[in-house]
């Protein structure tokens, strides 16, 4: 049996870390003895491992300035202290600082894989000592992963490098019964009567852009268009969307309705499933929306054209805010455009089936392990 390990900072609430728990769920038992390692014992997804995934971490707590306390130590000493069974196979899943100290592996036994979800290299740069470190780390992988092609093309050209054949492209992750398993369940909120209901599922971060969806929402109000916004997710742009919202009288029509254990019941019961996002990495919630057959609409940002075809399976708009306004617009007043979209979404969801996603993935693993 093949030991593979799979490394990642945390196991918060974020796209990343609901992607690796549905991949180490789903992995076959019987051929991978499969491992999650953590650097800090935190997040509302490490409940959702089966019990046949081992788990452990290396700090039982998040501290204050541990990205800076990392870098005083080099690659191959931190990997020396914090890997300490022999593996087949190290994953890391995510950019930034369990990338750098797996590219400290100095063991021929075993292979490594970095797992590439952004190519928003500034958002962990500072993981890294120099721009020349970080490259270096990269080009010590036996493979580098990414989600999308377009997340390759611009990581590849910000880092300045060409990986060839060291590296591939592998979509997320879903499974696809779980969430609609999931979507069946229950909820006690309901949309308000004879209004379209938006719903809208990420970080609140400023990349995500619940800014601009706010006022495209108060916009479509002030123009007699009846319509409800629900957003899930927590993040540091909280307080600041909870003023707009109270600032401009929308209690009625906006729920912030937080981090949900189970967003699949709140997204079946959209009308519009909406991505405002500034920037993306691979959007793992347009993929979900898209298995409850949501009609979609979303700004043009990495992996969309990939997971969309180009527009076929959901409406793409240029990234600014008229242009999202004028497509939700669309969407609201136009019933047949909406239900286009619709069918086209449960004609979509074929194509992220589970098992052909493994399938692509053993054979990576087997190509590597057949190289050692």
């Amino acid at each position: 049996m093949k030991k593979i390990l799979f490394f990642i900072p945390t196991l918060g609430g974020g796209g990343a870390e609901k992607v690796l728990v549905n991949l180490v769920n789903n992995i076959d038992k019987r051929e991978y003895d499969v491992t999650v390692q953590t650097l800090f014992d935190y997040g509302v997804n490490r409940q959702n491992l089966n019990k046949d995934v081992k788990y452990k971490y290396v700090f039982k707590r998040l501290f204050r300035g541990n990205i800076h306390f990392l870098k005083i130590f080099s690659p191959s000493f931190l990997y020396k202290r914090m890997i300490n069974e022999k593996y087949d196979i190290i994953v890391s899943f995510l950019e930034g600082p369990t990338t750098r100290i797996l590219s400290g592996c100095d063991d021929n036994h075993t292979k490594i894989i970095s797992w590439i979800h952004t190519e928003e290299i500034e958002s962990f740069r500072n993981s890294y000592r120099t721009f020349k470190e970080m490259k270096n780390a990269y080009l010590k992988y036996d493979m580098n992963v990414f989600v999308s092609k377009t997340i390759k093309e611009k990581f590849e050209k910000k880092m300045l490098i060409d990986l060839g054949e060291s590296s591939c492209i592998l979509r997320n992750v879903i499974d696809n019964n779980f969430i609609e398993n999931k979507a069946n369940e229950s909820i006690k909120k309901d949309k308000g009567k004879g209004k379209v209901l938006i719903v809208s599922c990420g970080r609140l971060i400023k990349l995500k852009g619940y800014d601009r969806l706010l006022k495209i929402h108060k916009r479509l109000l002030d123009n007699n268009i009846e319509n409800e916004l629900w957003i899930l997710g927590e993040g540091s742009e909280r307080k600041k969307l909870e003023k707009y919202v109270i600032d401009n009288k929308l209690e009625n029509t906006v729920t912030l309705l937080g981090y949900k254990e189970n967003p699949y019941a709140y997204i079946r019961k959209a009308d519009i499933y909406v991505c405002s996002s500034y920037i993306e990495g691979y959007n793992t919630s347009i993929i979900e929306a898209i298995i409850l057959k949501r009609p979609i609409i979303t700004t043009k940002c990495s992996g969309m054209d990939e997971i969309l075809e180009n527009g076929k399976y959901g409406l793409i708009v240029e990234n600014e805010e008229n242009a999202l306004y004028n497509g939700i617009k669309e969407m609201i007043l136009n019933t047949k455009f909406r239900e286009k979209y619709k069918n086209l979404a449960s004609e979509r969801k074929e194509y992220f089936n589970m098992e052909n996603q493994l399938k692509e993935i053993y054979k990576i693993f087997e190509n590597l392990l057949a190289e050692r």
